[in-house]
């Protein structure tokens, strides 16, 4: 289950970065975080359902509310790098960490993990989200 939450939110991630960089004109929230853009977040939402849709057509999954979960994780992946980014550009931190230089550091990496790990939880605990063909 962790391994499918870290590749929705990796493809989301990735999509949005090229998409956005190709395609994008309009900001989302400029003063946060200056370099995302709608188009970005809308085309790597779009991918991450359309390899996921693949995927859950593949293993033959029965569960509709998988799609469901893959918009909640990709809505709170969004949520917790513009979370981070919030609190990074308050602070004037550019980079946290020296690992990956000129990626916004260690926590660039797993900002976006930071909202969908514990709703994804929760949202397993609660519904039993069955992964299971």
């Amino acid at each position: 289950m962790i391994f499918i939450i870290i590749t929705i939110i990796s493809l989301c991630d990735i999509f949005a970065y090229l998409i956005g960089k190709k395609f994008g004109k309009y900001k989302i929230f400029p003063k946060i975080s200056p370099n995302k853009t709608i188009e970005g977040y809308i085309g790597g939402t779009f991918c991450s359902l359309f390899l996921f849709t693949i995927i859950f057509l593949y293993y033959n999954l029965k569960d509709l509310s998988l799609i469901l979960y893959v918009i909640i994780i990709i809505i709170s992946s969004f949520i917790g790098d513009l979370y981070v980014s919030f609190f990074k550009r308050k602070l004037n931190i550019k980079d946290l960490g020296k690992l990956f230089p000129g990626h916004g550091g260690v926590l660039d990496r797993i900002d976006s993990w930071l909202f969908s790990f514990p709703l994804s939880f929760l949202i397993l605990y609660f519904n039993q989200v069955n992964f299971n063909p």
